[in-house]
């Protein structure tokens, strides 16, 4: 996933986060564990393009 706009903050479940921006290139799975959480701390539109595989 490429971020175009605004930001995206992924919190993993051992309490982690990490934060994507514009130009951000992230290629990630969920795998294992209890899934994540996704939010938008930034009050602008966000826009993401997925890769496709």
């Amino acid at each position: 996933m490429t971020i175009l706009t605004g930001q995206i903050d992924i919190e993993l479940a051992d309490g982690s986060v990490h934060s994507f921006g514009p130009e951000s290139l992230r290629l990630w799975e969920d795998v294992t564990g209890k899934g994540h959480r996704t939010r938008f701390p930034v009050a602008t539109v966000t826009v993401a393009m997925p890769l496709l595989d």
